[in-house]
């Protein structure tokens, strides 16, 4: 597969044909809850007449809900077969609008913690070139003036709690940041090369801002990752208020405190020791992903840790 990131993408809608033909059966049950107060097990019973009506709130609320319990609770098949049947719907509506990646990657994240499963011949490779290219899509590449917001500023260092907002948090800057990882994770040692050279053609100096600062994030959280004993003393505080709440040496914790969240991130890393990352990501990928880095001249330069 020759996987690459180009500018104002569209969504093939080959790949939609073929996951709602490969799961064309709505399940006969409703999802159970994940996390609910009552003595009895609660249910998402009116995902059967708002999902395709895109009742946004509702689908929003079971990604949330479920994706955590994914996590925490296991891999339930009427949880999967679920969001198998609603996945191609949901990815109609990520191109169209910011709203629901975040709830998707995440999902996927807790769902293949082992690498994403053939569950149709091509799955994978369909998988990526939908939700991995949302980033790249017609809602924030078809004018030139629609990133400006958020290249503007794309990681506020010294923003705090308090004055958190949307354009920190949500849009772009979470759609970038939960790509970089859904990629970094998914795609193949020998597709990392391609899509590093794709990132480094895309010219605006805003976006190469952008990826710089992630890139030297990703650093930062690699070094304190090797450098426990340096958390304490890491400069950055973390920047969303969610994260500044979790134990110092936890995941959630250096991702906020890198800057490397991503709205509602802690559905995958909230409660896990920092030293899950370190095989979050196929070792083979790290390697080639900074091997690729250092081709590009205005990439190498962010290969130095942000710490202090």
């Amino acid at each position: 597969m020759d996987f690459r990131w180009t500018p104002n993408k569209t969504l093939d809608p080959r790949i939609i044909e073929r996951m709602k033909s490969a799961f064309a059966e709505i399940p006969t049950e409703p999802p159970p809850v994940a996390w609910f107060m009552s003595q009895e097990q609660e249910y998402f019973d009116e995902l059967f007449a708002k999902t395709l009506a895109d009742d946004q709130d509702y689908i929003y609320e079971y990604l949330l809900d479920v994706g955590g319990g994914l996590k925490n609770f296991g891999r339930f098949e009427i949880w999967v077969n679920w969001f198998l049947w609603m996945l191609p719907y949901l990815l109609e509506i990520c191109y169209r609008e910011d709203d629901f990646q975040v709830g998707v990657v995440n999902y996927l994240l807790n769902m293949y913690k082992d690498g994403i499963a053939e569950e149709y011949p091509g799955f994978r490779d369909d998988l990526l070139e939908s939700v991995g290219q949302i980033v790249m899509s017609q809602q924030w590449w078809s004018s030139p003036d629609i990133l400006r917001t958020f290249f503007a500023e794309p990681y506020n260092r010294t923003i705090r709690a308090e004055e958190w907002s949307y354009s920190q948090s949500d849009g772009w800057n979470s759609s970038f940041l939960c790509s970089m990882f859904f990629c970094l994770k998914f795609l193949h040692e020998s597709e990392i090369v391609g899509w590093v050279d794709s990132i480094a053609a895309v010219e605006p100096p805003e976006w190469r801002l952008a990826v710089t600062d992630w890139l030297k994030a990703f650093k930062s959280l690699l070094y304190l990752l090797d450098n426990p004993e340096k958390v304490a003393a890491f400069k950055q505080p973390p920047s969303d208020h969610r994260y500044s709440l979790v134990p110092l040496g936890s995941a959630p914790y250096i991702m906020g405190a890198t800057n490397l969240a991503w709205d509602d991130s802690y559905v995958v890393f909230l409660s896990l020791p920092a030293e899950m990352l370190k095989t979050f990501f196929p070792t083979e990928n790290i390697v080639a992903f900074w091997n690729a880095v250092n081709k590009h001249d205005w990439m190498r330069e962010a290969n130095k840790p942000r710490v202090g």
